[in-house]
Formats: structure tokens, C-alpha cells, sequence
């Protein structure tokens, strides 16, 4: 393999970070001889553009080492921003459910209707 397989890596439809880091890692073990320079030039290249990537254009890491680990960081908050929004949906959810049982109840059944105390 050779470090084009590394420039030619792109992320997929809605790829997370972690996942694009973990197929660039994997693809960069297996290049003998891999220059870091180029790998840290095809990692640029590789990100679409995001927080990260203005944050490595301020700032352009020394090594593929240093763009680790402040791709954590973003990981990170990607993760949480990811569960937040799960959590919120799944909120959702439950409140269109409890709402449609209500809505459904016979107006008849007071045994269902809430207390107007």
C-alpha cells in the first residue's frame, strides 16, 4: 500500500470523526515508509470541513501525534452533541406518545380524566 491509499481517503456520508480517525489509522500502519508530512498533509485533506479543521488551520499540529489528540477533544463534543440529541428525540417520542394516549381516551371514562382541582 502506498500513501496514496491515505490521499485518497475521504469520509463517508455522515461519518463521524472518530470513525474517519480510526479507517486513517488503520490505512497509515499498513504504508511502509509513510513520511509524516504526507500524512498529516492527507489528513487535511481528508476532513471535511468542521470546528477541527479551523482550529488545525490556526494552529497546524507538528506531528500526526499533536492532530490526535486535539481530534479527542472534537470527538468528544461530537459524541456528546450526538447523545444530547438522541436523549432530546427520545424525549420527544415519549411526550407524542403520552399525548396521543390522552387524546384517545373516551370522553365517558372519568376514570381517566385528570382531577381540574
Amino acid at each position: 500500500m502506498t500513501s496514496t491509499a491515505l490521499a485518497s481517503l475521504r469520509p463517508e456520508d455522515d461519518e463521524y470523526l472518530r470513525k474517519l480517525m480510526d479507517r486513517f489509522g488503520r490505512t497509515g500502519v499498513q504504508i511502509q515508509n509513510l513520511n509524516p508530512k504526507v500524512a498529516l498533509h492527507s489528513m487535511f485533506i481528508a476532513l471535511h470541513p468542521s470546528k477541527i479543521i479551523d482550529s488545525l488551520r490556526e494552529k497546524p499540529p507538528g506531528c500526526m501525534d499533536e492532530l490526535c489528540e486535539r481530534a479527542k477533544g472534537y470527538i468528544q463534543m461530537e459524541e456528546m452533541s450526538r447523545f444530547r440529541n438522541e436523549v432530546h428525540q427520545a424525549g420527544q417520542r415519549h411526550d407524542k406518545n403520552e399525548s396521543n394516549t390522552k387524546a384517545n381516551l373516551h370522553k365517558s371514562d372519568k376514570r381517566h380524566k385528570p382531577n381540574k382541582r
